[in-house]
């Protein structure tokens, strides 16, 4: 097995996919994600679908959530400061599955849904993907238990949205639906359900974990606190976040309870 650390070949390599390089997983990965999904497929329909995705998370698009995830992330500091601790693994996931990419893919409203989505991966990521390896039965159960009740969730949505389609884009599912049902399209129902399972999977966790790491990281070194706040007053248009930070204790705001027992960190 080799293990590329280095930014200029890992680029080359995802720039040549399916010419030199072609992306493989093992079985039970297409099991857990569905058969349909990205990761598994090749040469046009992997380009085809993300050339889709990068309609929302590519640099334009990301460029004009900014504001979004600056008021979320404002939001959600304030909300936070008030509690003795906070499980930062968690309140970050939550702060982007239900503020920011739920209501971009789906528009899903934890408030007003009958069902909560979010606990359905967290079903799917404790209880059966992080302990694959380990107590297979059990944990096959739990995972494909959690996977299964998110599955019929989108379902639902999908079907209600092609029941009573909207006349404008309003969110990512809006725009897979337009091209379900474009003349000559390559898309199918199956490979556009899996496609919003893995981003809602990948959206939240990948990012929630590595927030999380960071935030520690930056505690653990004051200094590097420091250097990146002097780096960011200097830099032209300073963010509303930063601005906030400057009024508060950033400590007291990021004072969470950093259980090691905690599920929440046992994969950091």
């Amino acid at each position: 097995m080799t293990v590329s650390a280095d930014s200029d070949l890992n680029y080359f390599i995802f720039q040549q996919e399916g010419q030199l390089f072609e992306s493989w997983y093992p079985d039970t990965f297409t099991e857990i994600f569905g058969k349909q999904n990205v990761g598994s497929l090749h040469g046009f329909m992997y380009k085809y679908l993300k050339n889709m995705v990068l309609t929302l998370f590519g640099p334009q698009g990301l460029k004009k959530m900014l504001p979004e995830v600056e008021q979320a992330a404002i939001t959600n500091l304030k909300r936070w400061s008030s509690r003795n601790s906070v499980e930062l693994k968690d309140a970050t996931a939550s702060l982007i599955f239900d503020d920011l990419t739920g209501k971009k893919l789906i528009s899903y409203d934890p408030e007003k849904s009958s069902e909560n989505l979010r606990e359905y991966f967290v079903a799917f990521i404790l209880q059966g993907l992080i302990s694959f390896p380990v107590n297979i039965p059990p944990g096959t159960a739990s995972l494909s238990q959690g996977r299964t009740k998110a599955m019929k969730m989108l379902k639902t949505m999908f079907q209600e949205r092609r029941e009573n389609p909207r006349k404008q884009q309003h969110d990512f599912f809006d725009y897979v639906l337009q091209e379900l049902d474009r003349e000559g399209t390559v898309l199918t129902e199956e490979i556009a359900l899996d496609l919003m399972f893995v981003l809602l999977f990948a959206s939240f966790e990948t990012t929630s974990l590595a927030l999380t790491l960071a935030v520690k990281l930056l505690l653990d070194h004051p200094l590097g606190l420091k250097e990146l706040m002097e780096e960011h007053n200097q830099a032209e248009g300073k963010s509303r976040f930063f601005a906030y930070l400057e009024r508060i204790q950033v400590h007291d705001v990021f004072h969470f309870r950093w259980n090691k027992d905690s599920p929440l960190f046992k994969n950091i």
